[in-house]
């Protein structure tokens, strides 16, 4: 008798990352352990009306879809319709792509940083914003975005952007936040402490970093002079975030990451991230076969 068929799953990226990006490779060995196969494809070649049959979707590095925000939504629109096998569901996507969500989870109890939203970004209104808080810095950015686009720091010296040639923190307006904008303090922690991001797969915590900025910027990402190093959060940290992925809406989600610091005593939420977010698979060698085994456990038999 010949072995079954591996079961399949299609690695979601994008045209830039064709062959995945490098700390998600490790997955491919990791499922065919499970006996599946995965690939990578950039969702610009996924049909979405694939339907109930059409191989699995694990979505993990399409991360030019801020260029294409009204494309990938009608995508990811497409596969809730048709039904199409897709990790994470498709509609937890869908609520996760516009960071009002914060004030969903804020609205159930759970902390976030302090937040306010205007309706389009406005320095003036912003402004007040930060005074009437007693924010002495306060930060701006858009409700949908990634990677720092669109951030704005605002401070009794004025408004300042980041020139994304030169990579660098400059008093320029050209960047500033599309659309509607959360006004939020530049908290104390992210200088000293960093933020944190846990991560979790198939519901159960997996493993954790700290991100910490260049001096002189709130900026955590790596691609922006940000450091991470890998730690292990305080118990209260761990639980905060588990209650969080506990109570996001519809199927328990296969992947989340969940991002916060430490703010007046607590653990806030400052992002979850339930569509795209990076793994950091790197920083635990066990890492890779947990997200293994949760999307093999996910995926349709």
């Amino acid at each position: 008798m010949s072995p079954p068929a591996p079961r399949r799953v299609r690695l979601v990226t994008c045209p830039a990352l064709a062959d995945g990006f490098h700390d998600d490779q490790p997955l491919v060995p990791a499922l065919a352990a499970h006996g599946v196969a995965a690939r990578f494809v950039a969702w610009q070649d996924i049909d979405p009306n694939g339907g109930p049959d059409a191989e699995p979707l694990l979505v993990r590095t399409p991360w030019d879809y801020t260029d294409h925000r009204d494309a990938f939504r009608r995508w990811l629109e497409g596969f809730r319709a048709a039904g199409t096998p897709c990790l994470n569901d498709p509609a937890l996507m869908l609520w996760n792509l516009d960071k009002r969500y914060l004030l969903d989870l804020e609205a159930r109890g759970h902390a976030i940083v302090p937040t306010r939203l205007l309706p389009a970004w406005d320095e003036d209104a912003a402004r007040a914003v930060a005074d009437a808080e007693g924010w002495n810095h306060a930060v701006a950015k858009p409700v949908v975005g990634a990677g720092a686009s669109g951030l704005v720091r605002v401070g009794p010296d004025g408004v300042q952007t980041f020139a994304v040639d030169g990579n660098a923190w400059a008093p320029d307006t050209a960047a500033t936040p599309e659309g509607p904008c959360f006004v939020q303090p530049e908290v104390p922690a992210i200088h000293a402490e960093g933020e944190w991001s846990l991560f979790f797969f198939g519901g159960a915590y997996s493993h954790a970093v700290r991100k910490l900025p260049a001096d002189g910027d709130l900026r955590v990402q790596e691609e922006h002079g940000g450091r991470t190093v890998t730690d292990a959060p305080p118990d209260a940290t761990r639980r905060a975030a588990e209650a969080v992925v506990a109570d996001l809406p519809g199927p328990a989600p296969t992947y989340a990451r969940v991002d916060g610091v430490h703010h007046e005593g607590r653990f806030c939420l400052m992002e979850l991230e339930a569509v795209e977010p990076e793994m950091y698979l790197r920083h635990d060698a066990r890492a890779p076969a947990r997200f293994a085994a949760a999307v093999a456990a996910a995926l349709p038999r």
